[in-house]
């Protein structure tokens, strides 16, 4: 950032260095139109020449000029930490799986509406059933809005949660540039690199479709890899970098399943694994892979006051709540969620959560809140929406995003797609046995004794370093990985498939 000036146009978005200022106005110093409709002018240069001076002396500050205001901010930013280390061999296969403490940061540190790292931050307090609260990320290259959310039992930590979420999306949008990368065939990486086949790519036929977003994988032709590790082979691999970074759709349209946030290397990829074993259960459940037992409350432990409330708020809302335990290993408490409005006279929709926790008390209460959240949405929809969801109710090749997978099962029509899932076995069934694992080390070893391998690329940006925290994409070859929109399914990786809909997780 030496030496670096940035400007930005009173109602716009734009971000100039001194260097493309420079450019921008060239020997015949045209002044040239920014957005907002404010015109450079010969007086800038020299003022840009002090502004790159203070640059110089101050590399971790921003100066945004307004002219309008005629006035110059100074902005602090969030960067120029040392570079990140890619995981390591020297992993503490003893650390803790539980989440460790949030880090205490005032959340507005992180905050400006031009500079970023986050444009803004709010809490949603319409919301009678727990607090949330919303942080947009500073990702104009992204091309679209970018937000994190945040809910829990206060608006303290959901702000906390909401800043954090943003900031895991920003780490899995961008590569940093400190990031080891090479060029290279897999073929001529060999061994060095995985194989991104065994991450579940599409069908020969889904690569054929007009406009198919991805080309298949050929070991000859150059990709681009980043630095990962299997904790499962303890070594450095090379991992193809839409397969861990989501910004760039290579191989596969990527999502921000299989990232997050913790305290520490161990931590953030604990839990980044929890996220894929979480989506694995929802694909399985819903495409009816294996039968799956129904869960009674009762028989998940000591739930939490929180899960408590949560649930006295979904019965007076009128819901009807089925758990379902849907993942494939018993000693990873992964459950579905459903929740289906039984109100006399109500619209009769069904809404469906999943979650992984390393109890099934912890996973109950992750699904009570996602559900509740659906619950928020569904009462919102607009006019718009739900014209959009009687249309998409029909037309489930129109599905494109992750709201129209919620939008497509909203309406009373859709119900009937449930019943099979709904109202089947002979009652509930206490969760499968089995005793979660203990330290990290314990989490890898499970998943060895299972034929599955835990790799792990370090996402960590700048500004999570600053914080004290780690960002990982876990990867773990052989489960299910979720898709938003029709034709980005992979049924080929299901052993069998009861039906061709789209699934309803949002």
């Amino acid at each position: 950032m030496e030496g670096r000036v940035r400007l930005t146009c009173a109602g716009g978005n734009l971000i100039l260095s001194s260097t493309a200022l420079d450019a921008a106005l060239g020997e015949s110093h045209t002044p040239p139109s920014c957005s907002g409709g404010v015109e450079a002018f010969p007086a800038l240069a020299e003022l840009l020449e002090h502004l790159e001076r203070a640059a110089a002396e101050e590399p971790a500050a921003a100066f945004v000029l307004d002219p309008r205001a005629a006035g110059v901010e100074r902005v602090r930013l969030w960067g120029g930490a040392p570079p990140v280390p890619a995981p390591s061999p020297a992993w503490n296969a003893q650390a803790p799986l539980e989440r460790g403490p949030l880090p205490d940061f005032t959340p507005l540190e992180l905050v400006h509406p031009q500079v970023g790292p986050l444009l803004s931050l709010y809490s949603d307090y319409s919301r009678a059933t727990f607090a949330y609260a919303a942080a947009q990320l500073a990702a104009y290259s992204s091309r679209q809005a970018v937000w994190g959310g945040g809910r829990s039992a206060n608006y303290r930590k959901a702000r906390l949660v909401a800043v954090l979420e943003a900031l895991e999306r920003q780490a899995g949008l961008h590569v940093q540039d400190d990031r080891r990368r090479v060029q290279a065939t897999w073929a001529e990486l060999g061994d060095e690199a995985l194989d991104p086949r065994r991450l579940g790519l599409y069908a020969p036929e889904q690569y054929r479709r007009p406009g198919f977003p991805c080309r298949p994988f050929d070991p000859e032709r150059p990709y681009t890899w980043v630095e990962g590790f299997s904790f499962t082979a303890q070594r450095p691999l090379w991992v193809e970098e839409s397969a861990a970074f989501y910004r760039a759709a290579t191989l596969v349209v990527g999502t921000s399943s299989g990232c997050a946030v913790g305290r520490s290397l161990e931590e953030a990829t604990a839990y980044a694994t929890l996220e894929l074993f979480e989506r694995d259960a929802a694909m399985r459940w819903w495409y009816g892979v294996e039968p799956v037992p129904r869960l009674g409350l009762s028989s998940l432990g000591g739930l939490s006051r929180t899960a408590l409330a949560l649930l006295d708020r979904l019965d007076a809302l009128g819901y009807r709540l089925h758990l379902f335990a849907a993942g494939r290993l018993g000693d990873i408490p992964a459950l579905v969620a459903v929740a289906e409005s039984c109100r006399a006279g109500g619209e009769g929709h069904t809404l469906c959560a999943s979650a992984a926790r390393f109890t099934w008390a912890g996973a109950c209460e992750q699904a009570l809140f996602e559900l509740l959240s659906l619950v928020e949405l569904a009462r919102s929809l607009t006019p718009d929406e739900r014209r959009r969801a009687a249309h998409l109710a029909h037309h489930p090749e129109d599905v494109t995003d992750i709201t129209d997978h919620l939008l497509a099962h909203w309406p009373p029509s859709a119900r009937p797609r449930f019943e099979p899932l709904l109202h089947v076995g002979s009652g509930e069934q206490p969760p499968p046995g089995g005793h979660p694992p203990g330290p990290f080390g314990e989490l890898v070893a499970l998943l060895e004794r299972h034929g599955l391998e835990l790799i792990a690329v370090d996402q960590t940006t700048p500004v999570l370093r600053r914080l004290g925290l780690r960002c990982v994409r876990a990867l773990v070859p052989g489960l299910i990985p979720i898709h938003y929109g029709a034709g980005l399914e992979r049924y080929h990786l299901l052993p069998r498939r009861r039906t061709a809909w789209p699934h309803p997780f949002a």
